[in-house]
């Protein structure tokens, strides 16, 4: 099962979420024509909290997946980003769905989020242990 958890791929844009027990990033670009998926090494688990962030460097292309403040992958994706034709991002729910903000939409998340951030600057490894640090210790 697939569940939205941020993000807006409206015609673009991209997506991190929760597919079969891994995080699942769902990155449009434009030079291969639609979207780039990649997943989390790790596996994750139903009613445990977890602190995800991704970063992208467009200009190097490189994407890079952190779970509970560590490095779980990076990968390497084109650097022409497709942005989404309505800009704004959904936190629990896919933009697409012609419902998605009822509990009964199939395509929102049943969870908790407990907060989110965009960032317009490529975050360090050690910005994101800091924010973990920060999540863990408030």
């Amino acid at each position: 099962t697939l569940f939205r958890s941020m993000g807006n791929l409206q015609s673009g844009g991209h997506t991190i979420e929760v597919k079969s027990g891994k995080i699942h990033i769902t990155h449009n670009i434009v030079s291969s024509g639609g979207n780039t998926y990649f997943e989390s090494n790790a596996t994750v688990s139903n009613n445990t909290y977890y602190h995800v962030v991704l970063t992208w460097n467009q200009s190097t292309g490189k994407a890079s997946l952190y779970i509970n403040g560590a490095l779980d992958t990076t990968v390497t994706l084109a650097t022409t980003y497709k942005f989404p034709t309505i800009l704004r991002y959904s936190f629990g729910a896919d933009l697409g769905d012609s419902s998605p903000y009822l509990e009964s939409s199939s395509k929102c998340y049943k969870g908790t989020i407990l907060f989110g951030r965009l960032y317009d600057a490529v975050l360090t490894a050690t910005d994101v242990s800091a924010l973990y640090s920060v999540a863990t210790n408030p």
